[in-house]
């Protein structure tokens, strides 16, 4: 296969993570979730924790107007970080990428496979209880509130809508379960990589 790079976006809570990690089990490939967020840590300054709540704490942008040399927002100058590390870690070689609006950013990328997964309601909320750690009275809102804070990051800095499955090349239902939906993402890569020989 040629060089090739998968972005998985997700609903919180919906097994996104467990299904790129398994992709990239399965194909032998290079895996970027936590990776992203260290290497900009590292260039920025900024802690990873202030780069993983970038999501949580979307707000209005300033950048889209401004010229680069303008002083750019802080959370706008992680984004610029991000997305150059993004693209370099893809110029690497083949890879699996989750979440960070790795889908826009690389969006031109020549073998680009985009997925998105998502899960009914009650699913996540079993998932966001059980592997996250997710208490209190309301975990229905703040799943809810979570997909909302993503919807808004994406938004700010992406041309296309999250979640709309005409943004992705593909989107699953990971009720099918982890494995199979790794099979279906490894098969839609094989085709669409075939088509283009």
């Amino acid at each position: 296969m040629n060089n090739y790079v998968i972005t998985i976006s997700r609903e919180y809570a919906s097994g996104g993570r467990l299904i790129g990690k398994e992709v990239a089990e399965k194909l032998g490939i290079e895996y970027y979730d936590k990776t992203v967020t260290e290497l900009v840590s590292q260039q920025s300054g900024l802690s990873e924790q202030f780069i993983d709540n970038a999501e949580t704490n979307a707000r209005s942008s300033l950048l889209f107007g401004m010229s680069l040399a303008s002083v750019a927002p802080l959370q706008d100058s992680v984004f610029l970080t991000q997305a150059r590390t993004i693209r370099n870690l893809a110029e690497k070689g083949p890879c699996v990428f989750v979440g960070r609006c790795a889908d826009y950013i690389l969006h031109d990328y020549e073998n680009l496979l985009s997925v998105f997964i998502y899960a009914p309601l009650l699913s996540r909320i079993k998932r966001a209880k059980e592997l996250y750690g997710l208490t209190g009275g309301n975990i229905k809102s703040q799943v809810l509130k979570k997909d909302k804070a993503r919807n808004v990051y994406h938004s700010l800095y992406s041309d296309n809508d999250w979640g709309d499955p005409h943004s992705y090349d593909l989107c699953l239902n990971s009720e099918i379960g982890i494995e199979a939906a790794a099979r279906i993402i490894i098969a839609a890569l094989n085709e669409k990589l075939s088509h283009k020989q």
